[in-house]
């Protein structure tokens, strides 16, 4: 027997979607020391609001076992790629991914190694790649892992197996680690040469969070009127765009001075905002500052100020415009600037120093500080693993310099920096910095002009 509901509905119902001729497939990657619950209810809200014609949407979340002291990144990257290939995706499937924290970097490392098409990859994979979300992506490191490495008591989980803080993991991550080094080559071949033609579809966008209530604690971390810090991942470490340059001391001139316009810009992914803290230990109770990852329940039914980041991953998984809040962008100031000095020849470098010094004065209103008396690890330095050399690392602000209406929207800022070593002549390099972004400096310093490269 059928029966027939009749109602006060209007006369023409919407057409229904066209049967789906294709899968969509959005893989939820988590960070270090987290699993699927860190997204909060972010699959269910996709399921519900991912709707597109002649596409059926799957949500799933890639797990993996970030306890284990001994693996990297590389480890979870080859199991991301066992994933994705049991997805046996066809005709005009793609897959879409939404990272937070170090799962951002599990999924860039997935991406270089099937581009180069190292054992155990499957590079026909990579012109599938739709929208690579990143939330709070440590690109260039984390204060907060390069605090927690120099702790060695042992915390554990949930059946008691030992976690290291000095774990390959985190050590990946702290400031100045070759595995940051290994994504600034890969940053600036994409800038020199453009993006692989395998990833020439791809979508990138990356998000970073501050935490406005903690700006009056601002001056430890990074900021002047805001907390640009999640609580773990500092604004401009969250951005992949960043300036670069590669000095040889044996292709400089007599005054052996660097102007700022000789660095590149690697424009590698639009970029947003939002007030939202890295994890939160709470997901549906209202709070000052929600997981930036973590979408609430009210998602489910409305999407417009349901959470920061949703409303933006959401947009940018569909295909449409990402909403841009230009002003809270230029409100704010911190940058980071990481200087690699090195001997040409892998030599021991002696009395090797990088030091700011004071520029020409400005009348503009723009002010550049670094750092700064209070900032944690404001200066830091460390040896380059594996190499005769030290890695410098150096977070600031630069506070006058917001242009809501001009792109970029910050004016010109520098910093001077002079780099000395026994047995050379002092070098001064004015480095441009800017407010959410890193820069980039590798010096290679010679005896003499002798295989000199061009700086670049």
């Amino acid at each position: 027997m059928v029966g027939v509901v009749l109602c006060g509905c209007r006369a023409d119902p919407p057409p229904l979607p066209r049967p789906a001729t294709s899968r969509h497939v959005v893989v939820l990657v988590h960070g270090i020391f987290g699993d699927a619950s860190h997204f909060g209810r972010t699959r269910d809200a996709l399921l519900r609001h991912l709707v597109e014609d002649g596409v059926r949407h799957e949500v799933l979340p890639f797990e993996y076992d970030t306890f284990d002291a001994r693996k990297r990144i590389e480890d979870f990257a080859i199991d991301l790629d066992g994933a994705l290939a049991h997805l046996a995706l066809r005709g005009d499937d793609r897959v879409s991914f939404v990272a937070h924290s170090q799962g951002g970097l599990v999924v860039l490392a997935w991406m270089g190694h099937a581009w180069h098409g190292d054992p155990g990859f499957h590079p026909d994979l990579l012109p599938r790649v739709d929208a690579f979300v990143t939330l709070a992506t440590p690109f260039w490191g984390s204060k907060l892992a390069t605090f927690t490495r120099h702790f060695e008591p042992q915390a554990t989980r949930g059946q008691g197996a030992p976690l290291q803080p000095s774990s390959a993991q985190l050590t990946g991550m702290t400031l100045g680690s070759a595995q940051v080094e290994t994504f600034r080559a890969a940053g600036m071949a994409v800038a020199n040469n453009g993006r692989p033609a395998p990833l020439a579809q791809m979508r990138p966008l990356a998000i970073g969070g501050y935490v406005e209530w903690l700006k009056v604690a601002a001056w430890f971390s990074a900021g002047e009127e805001a907390f640009e810090d999640d609580t773990a991942v500092l604004l401009p470490s969250s951005r992949p765009d960043f300036f670069h340059l590669v000095v040889d001391e044996g292709a400089l001139g007599p005054d052996r001075e660097v102007a700022a316009a000789a660095f590149g810009h690697a424009d590698l992914a639009p970029y947003r905002v939002v007030n939202a803290i890295h994890l939160s230990p709470t997901v549906d109770v209202p709070q000052l500052s929600p997981g930036i990852a973590q979408t609430p329940a009210r998602c489910l039914d409305e999407v417009e100020g349901c959470h920061p980041a949703f409303p933006l991953v959401l947009a940018h998984l569909l295909g449409r415009p990402v909403p841009d809040d230009r002003g809270t962008l230029v409100a704010m100031t911190a940058f980071m600037l990481e200087v690699v000095a090195e001997d040409a020849h892998g030599e021991p470098v002696s009395d090797l120093a990088v030091r700011p010094v004071d520029g020409p004065a400005r009348d503009d209103g723009v002010a550049v500080h670094i750092a700064r008396q209070w900032e944690i690890y404001g200066a830091l330095t460390s040896p380059l693993a594996g190499r005769r050399g030290v890695a410098y690392y150096f977070s600031g602000t630069v506070t006058g310099a917001g242009r809501p209406h001009q792109d970029p929207p910050f004016a010109p800022a520098s910093v001077r920096l002079e780099i000395t070593a026994a047995g050379h002549a002092p070098l001064r390099v004015n480095c441009p910095v800017r407010p959410t972004e890193s820069t980039y400096l590798r010096v290679i310093l010679q005896d003499g002009p002798d295989g000199a490269q061009k700086a670049r």
